[in-house]
């Protein structure tokens, strides 16, 4: 099996990446001319966000609303890492995860705690 990378250590320069990822959330946009754009905003083991989106034009809506739901983990392969425009930043990360036909999913598990955890339920614990 291939190393899991942080989503942290993520770049546009490589196209072999794996990563462990749950998906924190799941939309649906319309763009203008038509079409839908699938945007998911992801999070790792260690906390580290990034969005990632199906464009129009590429058949693959389907198939990524299908199989790619909140509150599951999926071990992700084959996708490409784009610098995201300023205005479309839904983490602090500064890069875009493009899910495409050669991307590869499997079930997966992490431990990621709820990031909005109080520290009320920390001492309940």
């Amino acid at each position: 099996m291939a190393t899991i990378s942080k989503i942290s250590e993520l770049t546009p320069h490589r196209n072999d990446w794996t990563i462990r990822v749950m998906v924190l959330k799941k939309w649906s946009e319309m763009v203008d001319g038509g079409g839908d754009i699938l945007r998911f905003l992801l999070v790792d083991d260690y906390g580290g966000k990034i969005p990632a989106i199906v464009g129009p034009g590429t058949n693959l809506y389907a198939h990524f609303d299908d199989v790619m739901h909140e509150n599951k983990w999926k071990i992700i392969t084959g996708f490409n890492v784009e610098f995201s425009p300023p205005g479309f930043r839904f983490a602090v990360n500064e890069q875009t995860i493009i899910l495409t036909g050669e991307t590869d999913l499997h079930n997966g598990y992490g431990v990621f705690r709820d990031h909005y955890m109080t520290s009320r339920d920390t001492m309940m614990s």
